[in-house]
């Protein structure tokens, strides 16, 4: 009788010993797997991998992801088979899911373009818009007019000017595609005669000075293809004018006056066609 009641109470004690192995191993498991978080990187490359497998000392990850966004992880830790206390190993399956964030490239983008209305008036002119992975970018053009149009004594119409427009652009959808708005600066530098330009510049005389403003743009771009694209801006501001003004039929023999102005207009309008370097 007494050694029916040992042998009782043995297996009483193998059980609950068990049972507490088993509350040890889940405890363990949980506070191992808040303390040393599985970190997993992903190059911006990688599109999908299926059938990952990584063995450590007491346990395996797998890991399959469908997309670059989500990413599923199971974890299976085997507790090492003891018969003569568990008489079986037991299986704890931890599940685990995490969100994977689309990184965006960080790679500068280099665009050339060129103002095709611009162009028009025979003013050579280049831009180099820069971005760099985000909805900003940087675009800064130049232009140089060197051509007097007729170029003698009595006769010297020209519109000889040199001009920068630096602007910082916030595109809507992604650079060089769709709409934006833009805030620019103008600086210049000119002589122009025998032309009429707003209610600044008359035909009759010849202007030799300087300008200093800045303004909005809005305008939009379309892809043509992977490397060309064309754009249409507008641009609104206003623009400090200082100039000399002389007769510029005689202006060699003439005294010129020295003027100041505030100009409110357009400061900026074309067609761009772009070519895309990288």
């Amino acid at each position: 009788m007494q050694c029916t009641i040992k042998e009782e109470l043995r297996q009483l004690m193998n059980r609950i010993l068990c049972v507490l192995i088993g509350i040890m191993s889940v405890l363990f498991s949980g506070r191992a797997q808040e303390n040393f978080p599985i970190s997993i990187n992903i190059e911006p490359e990688e599109m999908r991998l299926s059938g990952v497998y990584s063995e450590y000392d007491n346990y395996s990850v797998e890991r399959e992801r469908d997309t670059i966004l989500s990413d599923i992880i199971f974890v299976t830790d085997t507790v090492i088979d003891n018969t003569a206390l568990l008489s079986d190993s037991a299986v704890i399956n931890i599940y685990a899911e995490t969100s994977w964030e689309k990184m965006r490239s960080r790679n500068l983008h280099w665009n050339l373009k060129t103002n095709l209305l611009y162009a028009a008036t025979l003013t050579p002119n280049l831009g180099l818009e820069i971005s760099w992975g985000t909805q900003l970018s940087l675009n800064i053009t130049g232009s140089y007019n060197p051509w007097n149009r007729k170029g003698k004594k009595g006769d010297n119409d020209k519109i000889v000017h040199w001009m920068a427009q630096p602007e910082l652009r916030y595109w809507f959808c992604e650079p060089t595609g769709g709409h934006f708005i833009g805030i620019h600066a103008v600086v210049t530098k000119y002589n122009i005669g025998g032309h009429k330009f707003f209610h600044i510049f008359d035909k009759g005389y010849r202007y030799e000075g300087w300008g200093v403003g800045g303004g909005f743009t809005y305008g939009y771009s379309w892809f043509l293809s992977k490397k060309w694209a064309i754009e249409g801006f507008l641009g609104i501001g206003v623009v400090q004018l200082g100039f000399d003004k002389s007769n510029n039929r005689i202006w060699c023999c003439t005294k010129s006056e020295h003027f100041t102005k505030t100009y409110f207009g357009l400061t900026k309008v074309g067609i761009s066609l772009i070519y895309n370097i990288k």
